[in-house]
């Protein structure tokens, strides 16, 4: 299962504007600093929250929303690494394509549609019965 990490225009604006500005090299310099802002905004919050007079202000660069993102992409690329793979077996594969189990075989053998094999069983991926459709797609004439 392919994972892409995506941002939007305006978060990606703003990555770049804070590394600039702060001088961050790498990724992981990048999410020390938004955790450390996430940090001090939670604790400012804490401390100006019951008293009166005393009105919350948001941390100088205001980059929580921005901090959580990041954070939600990162738990998502861990979970998918910890995740098993999806698969079809023969039979499964071959009435997806409507055509019989010996074609679906004669098909993985010829090296058209990648399998994994464990022991003697056949195992495939979607994304591959995906890209063999495609890549045989002929369209009509109009």
């Amino acid at each position: 299962m392919d994972q892409t990490e995506v941002f939007t225009l305006q978060e990606l604006a703003k990555i770049k504007a804070i590394k600039q500005e702060k001088g961050i090299q790498s990724d992981a310099e990048l999410i020390r600093f938004l955790l450390n802002e996430m940090e001090k905004n939670f604790c400012r919050k804490c401390l100006y929250q019951n008293k009166p007079g005393k009105n919350y202000e948001k941390n100088e660069t205001g980059n929580v929303e921005l901090a959580i993102a990041i954070g939600d992409r990162i738990a998502e690329r861990i979970e998918s690494r910890f995740a098993v793979m999806p698969t079809l077996t023969l039979d499964q594969a071959a009435e997806t394509l409507g055509i019989s189990n010996e074609k679906m075989r004669q098909l993985c053998n010829a090296g058209k549609i990648p399998f994994i094999r464990v022991d003697k069983f056949y195992r495939i991926k979607p994304v591959d019965i995906n890209r063999y459709l495609e890549s045989n797609y002929h369209p009509g004439k109009i």
